[in-house]
């Protein structure tokens, strides 16, 4: 079965009261398996949440098909 496979985290952003500008840290979504890995393929923010947008790469069989 093949299929892409995405997902989007959330976290947060904003202003301290001193002035600093903060934002949580990009976080792969839990859904992690040996066979592949993540990757970020963009980000949105608005009104104090951002967003990252994952995608899902499969490393199952690529060295058969490098072969």
């Amino acid at each position: 079965m093949s299929g892409l496979i995405r997902a989007t985290t959330l976290g947060r952003y904003g202003r301290l009261t001193n002035g600093n500008a903060y934002c949580d840290d990009p976080q792969e979504p839990d859904h992690v398996r040996a066979d592949g890995e993540w990757t970020m393929t963009g980000s949105a923010a608005a009104d104090g949440i951002v967003m990252w947008f994952w995608e899902w790469k499969s490393l199952a069989g690529e060295g058969n098909r490098r072969a």
